[in-house]
């Protein structure tokens, strides 16, 4: 695939956003570009990943994703309960859970007993990501939440992205080095950047700031499938510290 397709996307999905900003439909648009943007992937993943795939988990969570997305947007047409959408939410969590165990798998474990530094190091980054999360968005999540059911199912989704962010960052502090891996970890960027945007505002209520981290989810997911299509080998850790912040 073109390195430049991300890019390209996001240029037309952002134009049309700006041609719009005067006017009430920037989420709209934002939610359509990513729509037609996770769809695509999909695509590519149900060819890429299926049938004979050893990261066929990967492909499976892409295409919960991308469902996720499309069954939100159909039920905004409709009136409904917290728990319907609570219940929506479920492939995007299990998005999150797929991706944490495939990240947990990529890691070379062996090397935890001569490579501590390094580990400390991804427990670090983790630590700073996770007070980021925490101050801005999950303590607010008892009071946002509408139901009981409703916040169980936040709670389910803030444990999954939190595993999944734990394992990427040690993955990133203990083996990711090289050209070749450079594409997961753009693929994560974005998407934590994406995730953490979206629901910053989204608590707040300041939908149209929300909306304009929406169109990333799609690039992240691009390279998330990219990357997964044709994984690099584990390489083992050495314990220094080298990882800038």
């Amino acid at each position: 695939m073109r390195p430049t397709l991300p890019i390209v996307y996001l240029l037309i999905s952002y134009g049309l956003m700006v041609l719009v900003s005067s006017t009430p439909f920037v989420p709209l648009v934002a939610v359509l570009s990513t729509l037609l943007g996770v769809t695509f992937v999909a695509i590519k993943a149900r060819r890429w990943f299926f049938p004979k795939r050893s990261e066929r988990s990967v492909g499976i969570a892409i295409l919960l994703f991308a469902s996720g997305l499309w069954i939100n947007f159909i039920l905004t047409f409709f009136p409904h309960p917290p728990e319907v959408d609570s219940a929506a939410n479920l492939t995007l969590t299990a998005f999150l859970a797929l991706t944490a165990i495939a990240f947990a798998r990529l890691i070379d474990w062996s090397s935890l007993r001569h490579a501590r530094l390094l580990y400390i190091d991804g427990v670090l980054l983790f630590g700073m990501v996770f007070v980021f999360g925490y101050t801005v968005i999950l303590r607010y999540l008892p009071t946002f939440a509408r139901s009981d059911i409703e916040f169980v199912a936040m709670l389910g989704y803030s444990i999954s992205f939190i595993a999944q962010l734990f394992f990427f960052l040690i993955l990133y502090a203990t083996g990711l080095r090289g050209p070749a891996h450079k594409r997961l970890i753009r693929a994560m960027m974005v998407f934590i950047v994406a995730n953490l945007g979206y629901y910053t505002f989204f608590i707040r209520n300041e939908l149209t700031f929300a909306a304009c981290f929406f169109p990333l989810y799609a690039v992240s997911l691009f390279e998330l499938a990219v990357y997964f299509k044709d994984v690099p080998p584990k390489q083992p850790a050495r314990d220094r510290l080298g990882r800038p912040y």
